[in-house]
């Protein structure tokens, strides 16, 4: 090899352009996305499977394994209730979000595929809800998949590393979630009978065959579909919202991670961000997530009365102005405004007079100080800090405010846990580990002995 050879490799290798390095399937898949994909009179976007034209037609039959695993799944979830429960919930949501759509009559003799599918979920976790996996990868009776047939498309995104060095330079930082990404594209009529699944809610039901109708998850395509559909929002709509458009780099698959110089350039940010992305059907959640937070806990309130800062009068003018974005036309069809439709007033006390602050105020003092007491020099991880303030909650929600009856014999008393649940708040009991060296603790274990001694601190308060 010639030393003229090796030198136009080395810059070869070492080019840094900018200019995208595909395969030819990968500009196949490209190409055929950008001349296939069609919007509906709502401004979402209709997507065609890109399919290798080698491999169509030669799938084979593929119902019968989608049967047999459906059937087992089916015993599984006669053993499993509660799981039952979660994955019948999932699907009767993806029916009713018109997601999947029931197949009436079958004389099509084209090509058609149908997905196994099964749930995942953590089954000892309170809080992760069932998750209905489609496998596309199920082979055929000739040993060919939907997804061996399919092209995957091209890395559209920049890497993690490269996202997250950037948002370290915000002095604001604004970060958010495309809310089921995939399910906001739809997938073209033609298509969808190689999405078709097997479903009945009972035993005792017909099984019935539905075909799902949105990009799915577990499709080989459906990453580079679901992010390309985005992408393809921003530029349909970027000379409507330039401050919005010019964020195209600071998405990871769904996840918005971005922010700004300041609180009002970063509002006006989240504002375009929100317009720009309900144009494509696209909804953006976790903006107001401390608000979302207190609404899951203590249920939807006609006031909310707090401190005067800064931060507090600026969520105030947020919720004013999503007001406003909620009732645009533009974006009633695509946000649940469950929030500002309720019309709830944030009132403000007097600045720097946090006396006026009253009951919480005075809780806020007891936290503070009974934790400053116990915590001392401990450093505790995010996670820590969250279980530990979550036991805190519940220790000052079951301070006694007045004897529930008469009787000196009766020890039971009205607590704050009851206008929350109904009854006193009760704790999963624990291995008392106060007297115990913290180095001589698990992780769990050391915050457990912090939860005990704000108990004991309050009690002896």
């Amino acid at each position: 090899m010639s030393l003229e050879t090796l030198m136009k490799r080395f810059f070869t290798i070492e080019d840094l352009s900018e200019k995208p390095s595909w395969s030819v399937e990968e500009a196949a898949c490209e190409r055929f996305y950008t001349e296939t994909t069609t919007r509906d009179e709502s401004g979402k976007y209709i997507v065609k499977l890109p399919r290798k034209p080698d491999m169509i037609g030669r799938m084979g039959e593929s119902r019968m394994i989608a049967l047999r695993r459906f059937l087992a799944i089916e015993r599984r979830l006669e053993r499993e209730p509660e799981t039952r429960k979660a994955y019948t919930e999932f699907m009767d949501e993806y029916l009713h979000l018109g997601h999947m759509s029931k197949v009436v009559s079958d004389r099509t003799t084209a090509e058609c595929y149908y997905l196994p599918h099964h749930p995942v979920f953590k089954a000892d976790s309170t809080t992760t809800k069932c998750r209905v996996v489609f496998d596309a990868s199920s082979k055929t009776s000739t040993g060919v998949s939907l997804n061996d047939t399919m092209m995957v498309g091209p890395t559209l995104q920049q890497d993690g590393a490269s996202i997250l060095l950037r948002f370290r330079t915000h002095q604001v930082a604004l970060t958010a979630d495309v809310a089921k990404m995939y399910r906001q594209v739809w997938v073209h009529p033609d298509d969808r009978k190689l999405q078709r699944i097997l479903w009945r809610s009972s035993p005792s039901d017909p099984i019935e065959e539905f075909e799902l109708n949105t990009v799915t998850y577990g499709t080989a395509a459906a990453p580079f579909l679901a992010v390309r559909t985005l992408q393809q929002t921003r530029e349909d709509h970027k000379e409507e919202f330039p401050i919005a458009a010019s964020r195209e780099h600071d998405f990871y698959v769904d996840d918005f991670v971005s922010g700004d110089k300041s609180i009002e350039e970063a509002r006006e940010l989240q504002f375009q961000m929100n317009l720009l992305y309900a144009k494509g059907g696209f909804s953006l959640h976790a903006f107001i997530a401390a608000l979302r937070r207190f609404v899951a806990r203590r249920g939807l309130p006609a006031e909310l009365h707090s401190d005067n800062g800064t931060n507090f009068k600026g969520a105030s003018n947020q919720l004013n102005s999503l007001y406003k974005l909620f009732r645009s036309d533009d974006y009633q069809t695509a946000v649940q405004s469950w929030t500002l439709e309720k019309g709830i007033t944030w009132k403000f006390i007097p600045p720097r007079a946090p006396h006026f602050g009253g009951l919480w105020e005075a809780a806020v003092r007891s936290t503070k100080h009974h934790l400053l007491r116990v915590l001392g020099s401990s450093s505790l991880s995010f996670e820590d800090m969250a279980t530990l303030l979550a036991n805190i909650e519940c220790c000052l929600n079951s301070r006694p405010i007045t004897p529930l009856t008469d009787d000196p014999s009766d020890v039971s008393a009205l607590t704050p846990g009851h206008f929350l649940v109904g009854a006193p708040l009760l704790q999963i009991p624990d291995i008392d580990t106060t007297q115990l060296p913290a180095n001589r603790l698990t992780h769990w274990g050391h915050v457990q002995q912090l939860s005990r001694r704000f108990w004991d601190s309050v009690q002896i308060a």
